[in-house]
C-alpha cells in the first residue's frame, strides 16, 4: 500500500532530488497537468485507480506536503491508445506523440516492464487546488535548495517544454516499502530525446508518476 498524507493518499514525482523539484516545479507553473502509469502497478500495491474528484497531496524529496492536487480525469487505455493531447499535457517538452511514446516505453523496459501496444495504462489529468504560499512559489519559480539527493538522471535542466516526460515515480523491485519512492510512470533518459519524468502512484501514499 502507498502512505498517506493529512487522510490523503500521496503523489511523489520522481526520483529524490533534482528530478522532482523540477517535476514539482512544473506542477506548480501550471504547465504539467497530467501523468501516465501503468495498470499492473495498481494490483501490485492493492491500490484501487484515483477517481475524479479524489485528491492527493504532493509531496517534495522531504516527504513534506507542497500542495493538494484534485484529479479532473482517469482513463484506463491501452498505451497505443494515449492522445498527443493528454501527452503534451504532462508538460515535459515532447515534440510528438512519437517521441513521448518512445521516451516512456524505453523508461518501462529499463525498469524490467517491456510495454507493448496493449498494455494497459492509466492517464490522468489533475489541477493545483487552492492558493500558493511562499514556499510553494519559490519551489515553483525553481528554489532547488535541498534535493541534492536526486539520482543522476532525471529531468533535463533546460526542457523544450518542461523537462521530459512526467510519470509517477515507481518503486524498483529491489527497494523496500516506504524508500521514497512512487510509481514508475515514464521516466525518460537525460541523454536521450526526452528527460526523464515519473508518474506518481496514485492511490494511496507517495505516488510517483512521471
Amino acid at each position: 500500500m502507498w502512505p498517506r498524507v493529512n487522510g490523503m493518499r500521496a503523489l511523489e514525482l520522481g526520483h529524490p532530488g533534482a528530478m522532482r523539484a523540477a517535476l514539482n516545479a512544473l506542477v506548480l507553473a501550471g504547465r504539467k497537468t497530467a501523468t501516465t502509469c501503468l495498470l499492473d502497478e495498481y494490483a501490485e500495491e492493492t491500490e484501487g485507480l484515483e477517481y475524479v474528484g479524489e485528491r492527493q497531496a504532493l509531496l517534495d524529496s522531504e516527504g513534506r506536503s507542497i500542495a493538494t492536487l484534485e484529479y479532473t480525469g482517469v482513463e484506463v487505455k491501452p498505451f497505443a491508445e494515449v492522445t498527443w493531447e493528454h501527452a503534451r499535457a504532462e508538460g515535459e517538452g515532447d515534440e510528438s506523440l512519437e517521441d513521448w511514446r518512445e521516451v516512456h516505453r524505453r523508461f518501462w523496459e529499463g525498469s524490467g516492464t517491456p510495454v507493448e501496444e496493449d498494455t494497459v495504462v492509466v492517464c490522468l489529468t489533475f489541477r493545483v487546488m487552492g492558493d500558493l504560499g511562499p514556499r510553494r512559489r519559490r519551489l515553483r519559480d525553481g528554489d532547488r535548495r535541498g534535493q541534492g539527493r536526486g539520482r543522476g538522471h532525471g529531468v533535463r535542466a533546460q526542457p523544450r517544454g518542461a523537462g521530459g516526460p512526467g510519470f509517477r515515480h515507481r518503486r524498483p523491485a529491489a527497494a523496500p516499502r516506504g524508500a521514497g519512492h512512487g510509481r514508475l510512470c515514464g521516466l525518460r533518459d537525460a541523454d536521450g530525446p526526452g528527460a526523464f519524468a515519473c508518474l506518481a502512484h496514485p492511490g494511496a501514499g507517495a505516488a510517483f508518476r512521471a
